[in-house]
C-alpha cells in the first residue's frame, strides 16, 4: 500500500459508500477469471473504476509480481466526477502517466514508496 495514502491529510474510511452515493453504474468487462470476490470486483467496475488484485495468491506458477486488472468499465469514470475527499486521497497518491485502459499489471511499488509484506 502506498505510504502516502496513510499518511494524507484526507482518510476516506467508506470508499465503496462514497462512491455508490455518487456515480452511475455502467457496464463491465472481466479480463481474467478470478475465483474469489468477482461480484466486489464488478461492482467497483460497474461504478466507473479500473480494478487490479494480486492475483499471485491464486497462483502455484506463472507469478505477476504485480496487480492485474480484474475487471473494468466499459465507461470510466474521470477524476472530476469524483468525490472531493476521494479525489484529494487520489491527487495524493497519482500515478504519474499511467492509462489503466492500456495495461494489464500495475507494479504499485515502482511508482510510489509502499508498506507491503515482508519475506
Amino acid at each position: 500500500m502506498p505510504t502516502s495514502v496513510l499518511e494524507g491529510p484526507t482518510v476516506v474510511e467508506d470508499t465503496e459508500g462514497l462512491l455508490r452515493d455518487t456515480l452511475i453504474a455502467t457496464s463491465v468487462a472481466q479480463p481474467v477469471h478470478v475465483d474469489t470476490s468477482a461480484a466486489s470486483f464488478d461492482e467497483l467496475a460497474q461504478l466507473g473504476l479500473y480494478v487490479f488484485d494480486w492475483t499471485d495468491v491464486q497462483r502455484t506458477h506463472g507469478f505477476a509480481r504485480a496487480y492485474e486488472k480484474v475487471s473494468y468499465p466499459l465507461s470510466p469514470v474521470t477524476l472530476d466526477r469524483l468525490p472531493a475527499a476521494l479525489k484529494a486521497q487520489l491527487v495524493i497518491t497519482g500515478f504519474d502517466n499511467a492509462a489503466f485502459d492500456e495495461v494489464d499489471y500495475v507494479d504499485v511499488a515502482a511508482y510510489f514508496p509502499c508498506l507491503g509484506a515482508t519475506a
